[in-house]
């Protein structure tokens, strides 16, 4: 299924820099990908990039469908994930380009995995928010949420002293200044 964003929701997502799509995820596929996350987050609990090598959360997570919806918001094309993140704990508010080790980031998006109550975020199950990077995020975020975030083929690791997480790239192999490949950073949008 090709997902498509209108007019209103371009403008929308121009003027808010931020913008809600409901039901992106069925029950039933939110309860499957949060069972995967769970198993992944308890053999490693730091819930950053819990997908890499991890064949049935990264096919549960249906990344094409945030490709799709991020690449019509931020009108960039090809797009890459630069990460995720399970259990939001930054410690404060943030826009996504003051925690990011990788350049060139264009946006993120948060999804629900249970219904909550939290102003500022997606609060039905199968919910996401995606935002521009102008806009702060509201960290820390209590509850089960997943963080993904986008980045242009032309993106590079960098450090951020801001980042916990700065230093993870290099376990990969990067060096401050590379360019992320296909192998680790692969393309959600062409």
């Amino acid at each position: 299924m090709r997902y498509t964003v209108s007019s209103p929701q371009l403008s929308l997502f121009k003027r808010e820099q931020k913008i809600e799509f409901e039901a992106l995820f069925s029950e039933e596929e939110i309860d499957a990908l949060k069972k995967e996350l769970d198993r992944a987050y308890a053999e490693k609990p730091t819930g950053y990039e819990l997908q890499r090598e991890d064949l049935p959360l990264t096919k549960g997570m249906k990344l094409t469908r945030f490709g799709q919806i991020a690449s019509a918001l931020m009108k960039k094309s090809p797009l890459r994930l630069a990460f995720i993140k399970y259990h939001l704990d930054y410690p404060t508010s943030a826009t996504i380009d003051q925690i990011s080790s990788v350049t060139e980031v264009c946006g993120s998006a948060i999804l629900a995995l249970e219904n909550n109550d939290l102003e500022l975020l997606p609060q039905q199950k199968g919910n996401a928010i995606f935002y521009d990077t102008r806009h702060p995020l509201p960290f820390p975020i209590e509850g089960a949420f997943l963080l993904l975030v986008f980045t242009t083929d032309k993106a590079r690791y960098r450090l951020n002293d801001s980042d916990p997480y700065t230093h993870y790239l290099k376990n990969l192999g990067y060096g401050f200044g590379d360019r992320l490949t296909t192998e680790s950073h692969p393309y959600i949008a062409r």
